[in-house]
């Protein structure tokens, strides 16, 4: 993203600020989750979840011609090597997001699970992603839709977008067994493939 300037102004929206003037990014609490990972994690552990996400939302976003819904995308084009294990990695980056979502939210969920996939290195069975196209130049995280279970008001899915210009990620976290709309099409390594569907942003 460009700088914020007087000129060209960076403006941030939840569900309490519309049009909340961003004036710097760098030390901004504002842009910061409330809930944060320690150092090593963040810094060491997650580096190459970072990292995989980095380099697969920028080979899509400068597709040439661009993307539209219904392209099917062969990532073994964008990691010609250790397809598998890089697409585990871009998992865990939103992984490790859907985590601070949560948290963020006071809501209840399985935190040992999505720890354990973090600090271990293997696919969360919960996370499933959506890669979708849209018209809208939205940047950033939208807020954390949540269905709870009755018996223990615990999270059984949960759903949020991360957001880069026209590419936009459906993230879902869902239970066993919890099978919404929102997961046909979707992605996750347990399907055994690396090819990604395109779907419309709704």
């Amino acid at each position: 993203m460009r700088t914020p300037s007087k000129s060209e102004p960076v403006f941030y929206h939840d569900k309490t600020r519309i049009n909340y003037e961003i004036g710097a990014f760098k030390r901004n609490k504002l842009l910061k989750s409330p809930s944060l990972l320690c150092a090593e994690c963040n810094n060491k552990v997650t580096q190459p979840y970072d990292h995989a996400r980095e380099i697969l939302s920028k080979a899509l976003r400068s597709r040439k011609p661009a993307l539209k819904p219904g392209d099917l995308v062969c990532t073994n084009r964008i990691f010609p090597y250790k397809t598998h294990e890089n697409m585990r990695d871009a998992q865990l980056f939103f992984t490790k997001l859907t985590g601070c979502h949560l948290m963020a939210g006071n809501v209840r969920f399985d935190k040992a699970s999505l720890a354990d996939s973090i600090l271990r290195r293997k696919p969360s069975p919960y996370i499933y992603l959506k890669f979708c196209i849209s018209d809208d130049r939205v940047i950033g995280m939208s807020d954390l839709q949540v269905k709870k279970f009755p018996r223990d008001d615990s999270c059984a899915f949960a759903v949020w977008f991360y957001c880069l210009g026209t590419l936009a990620v459906q993230v879902m976290y869902a239970v066993k067994g919890e099978k919404p709309d929102g997961l046909v099409n979707a992605w996750h390594p347990s399907l055994g493939t690396t090819r990604l569907l395109i779907s419309d942003f709704f």
